[in-house]
């Protein structure tokens, strides 16, 4: 183009408006021209950003969309298996694995509840279809205007998608996921469900899944019972777990739950008079009695032996023997009795309890005074001295040779190969009857019964009752110094106490469901054999009465209590002291020591031990 020529039109046209610029003079028509070109440049690369960024955008939700769980396994949390304890009465005791509470439909609880956890959490709950935009831009705002203070903008249906399915990761990926499933779950499930869902999917107290969970965690009931400040209490640690976990932080806690009262009150959820008595309201922390899971972590270790392999790694409903609410006034009983032995200088740290019912169904079984300090069972694991307890396989083994308890012998010093063992308070009694000397407890006349029947029968004996193996193979094990466990020895023991005068076996099972309800294993009946003669038994029984009954007896202060018959032990030295008792449907076995095998002060069978199982069985 010739540019001279183009300026001699230009000069022409009167409309032209001339700019000074240089050599040339350019008329505003040949800018507008150039300024087309810029605005056809600009419209295409807006259009070009537009479909670039649809195409990133579409590319970026399939993504996060092929990310996501897989729909069909969504519902299936993966957990391991669950197994719930029940005791003898098929109340519940205790869940292992315990992670998703029981499913309580929204209905089923009070109405102030479900009503108050709405009224907090989504307002429009009913009314939306899950995800509720305007709430969404006032939370926004507020959050930018506020300093210091958030405020949530998610839906129920919002925080079902992210507690059911995803992390808790602040990503976009994961809000936009957030909001695909949250239409998911809204077009395929009720609002009823959506709300029972999210009942027994969120997580309030750590390790535990679901307000029924936590209910019964915080205030040891089921959720269809709790109370208005319960609820509120419940409500107000959806904004924060921990923090506002009243048995952490009590006073933090109870101020938020003043708050959603107050936002209860306001929407007329509740009346006047039902806020001020909930705010007036003190949370009780409750006590939580561990000492029960001496017994189910024994017993899960049990069901390696009880369940059939095909039923391994399922639910598993364990209906148990034992008797919960005695086992918890046990357990106080023991702690009680043992703090005030250690208050008197009794230097006597810990404790064991093992009772059963006629038929060997454990009722107690306490492995120490306490399990959250110490977990180690010692009613199945400990190995100690029975000392003096250990006799009645001596005085058994004398009756089966035709001994009888009117039997005489000498109670004197006794020497053998340097070993003098003595009597507990250095005394003798010359000529005793053996009666009389198992209700004292006398020391040589059991060793004197060893040298006559001979050790090798005494081992058969042990070997009859299942006693074994012992660590001692010299005549001191009449004295009890070969160890033993403190099940093992009131198993053995127990033939004493049944009609037949038969071997038994402890249990604590009675019958296993699967996670259908189906039995898959239930306690039958086992007839055990017949270790002594009728009149072994009788004689044996005679004795142990006598420690009870008679004035020579070393639990005689018992006469007046739940016993018929018994016996004391202690070992070398006050290591251990023990007492086992008999009484007309129950035994009982009281271990009282030290775990480093420290010395006590002069505790004695007769002592410690007799008032523990004189104290638990009184309150059967």
């Amino acid at each position: 183009m010739n540019l001279d020529n183009e300026l001699q039109k230009l000069k022409k046209d009167k409309t032209a408006k001339w700019f000074t610029g240089g050599k040339y003079r350019f008329s505003m028509k040949l800018v507008l021209g150039v300024d087309n070109r810029k605005k056809t440049f600009v419209k295409n690369f807006i259009l070009y950003s537009i479909l670039l960024s649809t195409l990133y955008l579409i590319f970026f939700l399939l993504i996060a969309f092929f990310s996501m769980p897989k729909f069909h396994l969504m519902m299936q949390q993966t957990r391991p298996a669950e197994i719930s304890f029940f005791d003898k009465h098929n109340k519940p005791l205790l869940a292992i694995n315990y992670l998703f509470g029981d499913g309580v439909l929204y209905k089923d609880t009070p109405e102030y509840f479900w009503k108050g956890l709405i009224a907090i959490e989504d307002r429009k709950f009913f009314e939306h279809n899950g995800i509720y935009f305007r709430g969404i831009i006032r939370a926004v705002l507020f959050n930018l205007t506020s300093k210091g203070r958030f405020q949530g903008g998610s839906t129920i249906s919002q925080q079902l998608a992210k507690n059911l399915f995803l992390t808790r990761k602040q990503t976009i990926t994961r809000k936009v996921q957030e909001l695909m499933l949250t239409i998911w779950i809204e077009r395929t499930f009720s609002k009823e469900q959506i709300l029972n869902l999210y009942l027994s999917r969120v997580s309030l107290v750590k390790g535990l899944y679901g307000f029924h969970a936590a209910s019964k965690d915080l205030f040891q009931k089921p959720l269809t019972d709790i109370s208005i400040s319960d609820s509120a209490i419940l409500i107000s640690m959806l904004k924060a777990p921990t923090r506002y976990n009243p048995s952490i932080n009590e006073k933090i806690a109870m101020q938020r739950r003043d708050l959603i009262l107050k936002i209860m009150l306001d929407r007329n959820i509740i009346t006047n008079e039902e806020f001020n008595t909930a705010k007036n309201t003190k949370y009780v922390k409750p006590i939580k009695d561990s000492s029960v899971r001496y017994f189910t972590d024994w017993v899960k270790d049990e069901l390696e032996f009880l369940v059939p392999q095909m039923y391994r790694g399922q639910d598993l409903y364990v209906y148990t023997t034992i008797d919960q609410e005695l086992q918890k006034r046990a357990t106080i009983k023991n702690r009680e009795i043992i703090k005030n032995a250690i208050a008197n200088g009794k230097e006597a740290t810990q404790s064991a309890i093992l009772m059963t019912d006629e038929y060997g169904g454990i009722q107690i079984m306490i492995g120490g005074v306490d399990y959250a300090s110490s977990q180690f069972n010692r009613t199945i694991l400990a190995k100690r001295q029975p000392g003096s307890l250990f006799k009645p396989v001596v005085y058994a083994t004398a009756f089966e040779y035709g001994w009888t308890p009117d039997s005489l012998l000498i109670d004197e010093p006794i020497s053998i190969d340097g070993w003098e063992p003595e009597n507990y308070n250095n005394k003798y009694k010359g000529e005793i009857t053996l009666q009389r000397a198992f209700e004292s407890s006398i020391n040589t006349i059991p060793i004197r019964l060893g040298i006559i029947v001979s050790i090798q029968e005494i081992y058969k004996t042990v070997g009859k009752l299942k006693l074994g193996p012992l660590n001692t193979h010299n005549l001191s094990i009449v004295l009890g110094t070969s160890e033993t466990t403190i099940f093992d020895l009131s198993e053995s023991f127990s033939i004493f106490n049944n009609d037949e005068g038969t071997t038994g076996k402890f249990y604590g099972v009675r019958f296993i469901e699967n996670g259908d309800r189906e039995v898959i294993y239930q306690k039958k009946d086992e007839s055990g054999h017949k270790v002594f003669s009728t009149t072994t038994l009788e004689n044996m029984r005679s004795l142990f009465a006598g420690v009870i009954s008679s004035p020579y007896g070393t639990a005689y202060k018992a006469r007046n209590g739940p016993f018929w018959g018994g016996k004391t032990g202690t070992s070398q030295g006050y290591r251990d002291a023990w007492f086992l008792g008999f009484g007309d449907d129950f035994n009982i076995i009281v271990w009282v020591g030290n775990d480093n095998n420290s010395s006590m002060k002069k505790v004695t069978g007769s002592s410690i031990p007799l008032d523990i199982a004189t104290a638990v069985a009184e309150d059967r």
